[in-house]
């Protein structure tokens, strides 16, 4: 055959070969077989491949319908009327063609841009200092980053479908479920804190917060590596506790120590034979024995700096009355408000309090079968207000905080000095201190 553009060519005869189908081939396909051929005007042989069809029926249907359609494309080019259409049609193509190549290019960039983020999130992800799992229903691992493999111990790859239980301490093995069902249960955020089995590094302690996935079906763990904290915490623990038995120590030898003194003033006083003597031994072992209460109360106390007024005082003034043989026939009256105090103000109060009440006792009531003490504490902003009163025979009016026989009165307004306070007496009906000072 002769095509334009190219020499004629003319095919060898070759011997004729009988072909049978092949496995998976069909009678008719096109076949391709090595065939030689000859060029003219060259006295060399080349081998061609040539496309064979073994049905010729089907091979005149594809051309005759191929050259129906070239007709039609060619009637359409050479009508006059369609000529504008066709123009139409090529532009609409063509700008049909760019726009698809713009979305392309921009599908291009944001694949790039999707693969950037994911190769990103992934770094993010495995090397993250926080371990990360992903577990089932069954508690079986199904994800987890690097740093979770290094909690408990085995390769990443290695870990993959075990049960997470078999890392937890065996004791602590039901808090770790409780915390997954309750995370499957609520859908909400839940955390919990185990310690993970020894791997040969020691053991570790995690905190671990879990939410439960968009499936419904997994449970997306973040676990934060604490030993640090953990074994810091067990160590402050320990020492809290030495310093405890410390502390009951020191009290227990402080009032011992109290105890002694308490004894051996009462003792002097009781060998005493001048009067005036004897009171004041009596006056000291007195102050000793409400120190011991005053300590007491403070030691009791949970929490060492600040303590509730409305706790310490009436139990306090309970205490002391209770020394005296007149506690029986007078009624300890307490109006104290709940505010909290130091123990460098609750002391030197505690003190005041005990001598007035001393006092209170000792003449206040005398030659009378009853009487009433009444204390007051209230707090208005950073204003505190104590008041002590007795329906009593009355202070002297020879008797102030400037000028006093006793050394009870000097002590109170040392000590009030001492709060930064004032302090001043009402002798209308009986005897009423008023203790005011700013906290």
């Amino acid at each position: 055959p002769l095509w334009r553009g190219c020499a004629t060519i003319r095919l060898r005869e070759m011997p004729v070969k009988t072909w049978m189908p092949g496995p998976g081939q069909r009678a008719g396909e096109v076949l391709l077989q090595r065939v030689p051929i000859r060029i003219e005007g060259s006295n060399r042989s080349r081998w061609y491949k040539i496309m064979l069809n073994n049905n010729p029926s089907e091979n005149s249907s594809l051309r005759k319908e191929a050259e129906e359609r070239l007709k039609k494309i060619e009637s359409v080019k050479t009508s006059s009327n369609n000529e504008a259409e066709y123009l139409k049609t090529i532009h609409e193509l063509q700008v049909h063609q760019i726009e698809l190549e713009m979305q392309n290019e921009e599908l291009n960039i944001a694949r790039n841009i999707a693969e950037t983020a994911t190769g990103k999130y992934t770094a993010l992800y495995d090397f993250a200092p926080t371990g990360y799992f992903t577990l089932n229903r069954e508690y079986e691992i199904l994800d987890l980053n690097f740093s979770g493999a290094s909690m408990l111990g085995k390769e990443r790859s290695k870990l993959i479908n075990n049960n997470f239980c078999l890392f937890i301490e065996p004791d602590e093995r039901l808090c770790f479920i409780d915390f997954l069902n309750r995370v499957f249960e609520t859908g909400s955020k839940q955390n919990c804190e185990i310690k993970l089995a020894d791997n040969g590094n020691g053991s570790v302690y995690v905190y671990i917060e879990g939410i439960v996935s968009d499936d419904k079906d997994k449970c997306l763990i973040a676990a934060v590596d604490i030993t640090d904290r953990k074994l810091a915490e067990d160590k402050m623990q320990y020492l809290l506790c030495e310093n405890a038995i410390i502390l009951k120590e020191s009290h227990h030898r402080v009032k011992n120590n109290m105890n002694v003194i308490f004894g051996l003033l009462s003792l002097q006083s009781y060998a005493q034979e001048d009067s005036s003597m004897k009171e004041i031994l009596s006056a000291a072992a007195s102050r000793v024995k409400n120190m011991m209460f005053l300590y007491d109360r403070l030691y009791l106390n949970e929490n060492k700096n600040d303590i509730s007024v409305k706790n310490y005082l009436p139990s306090l003034i309970n205490d002391i009355a209770s020394i005296f043989p007149q506690k029986l026939s007078v009624t300890i009256v307490t109006k104290i408000e709940d505010f909290i105090l130091t123990p460098q103000i609750l002391i030197p109060i505690g003190i005041i309090i005990n001598e007035l009440i001393t006092n209170s006792m000792k003449y206040a009531f005398e030659n009378r079968d009853s009487g009433i003490i009444e204390v007051t504490a209230s707090k208005k902003e950073n204003q505190v207000f104590i008041t002590y009163k007795d329906n009593g025979i009355g202070i002297p009016e020879s008797i102030n905080f400037g000028k006093s026989t006793g050394f009870g009165m000097e002590l109170i307004n040392l000590l009030v000095e001492q709060i930064g306070g004032s302090i001043s007496i009402d002798r209308n009906d009986g005897t009423k201190f008023v203790m005011e000072f700013e906290i």
